[in-house]
């Protein structure tokens, strides 16, 4: 995200009363900054907090999906609103994280596996019908079973020669 606002403002002009680079410059600084900032700071709370409250085992098994993926959504929130870079946030904080929660980070991701997994599914649904649902029109019906085959035969071809490399024999 942060590219493209480095190129945003590279492309908008000199409104800053500066050079263009050096609005840019600053414009990603302050974006990987505050993304930094947050991400480390809410994992260094987070883990904290985890801790504590695994020790004193308030927090069971059936809820330990939760904080691993509360503490992702909630790094990339708070930068995004203090105008810093999301993405960043939740990387550092997941890198922070994981070097904190060294005993319990096995159990602790394997939980939250699943919880990302659907939400990854339900993002890609919903991106995929939003942009099915604008370009469907398009579409022939020789078009759609010609991707239907195409994406089948390539799909086994790539199997085929995947399995060949690790020599699997399908006989």
């Amino acid at each position: 995200m942060g590219n493209l606002f480095l190129f945003i403002a590279l492309a908008l002009g000199t409104d800053t009363g500066g050079s263009r680079v050096a609005f840019a410059i600053k414009l990603l600084a302050q974006e990987v900054g505050i993304g930094l900032v947050v991400g480390l700071g809410m994992a260094a709370i987070g883990a904290k907090i985890l801790k504590v409250c695994h020790k004193r085992e308030w927090i069971t098994e059936i809820w330990m999906q939760l904080p691993v993926v509360a503490l992702a959504l909630g790094s990339f929130s708070v930068a995004q609103t203090l105008h810093g870079s999301g993405y960043v946030a939740a990387f550092v904080g997941g890198l922070l994280f994981g070097s904190f929660a060294t005993s319990e980070k096995h159990g602790l991701i394997l939980a939250a596996e699943g919880t990302s997994e659907t939400l990854a599914l339900v993002t890609w649904v919903m991106s995929g019908s939003a942009v099915l649902g604008q370009s469907l029109g398009y579409f022939s019906w020789q078009v759609m079973v010609y991707a239907l085959l195409s994406h089948g035969r390539a799909h086994a071809v790539d199997v085929r020669v995947s399995d060949r490399f690790r020599g699997v024999d399908h006989q």
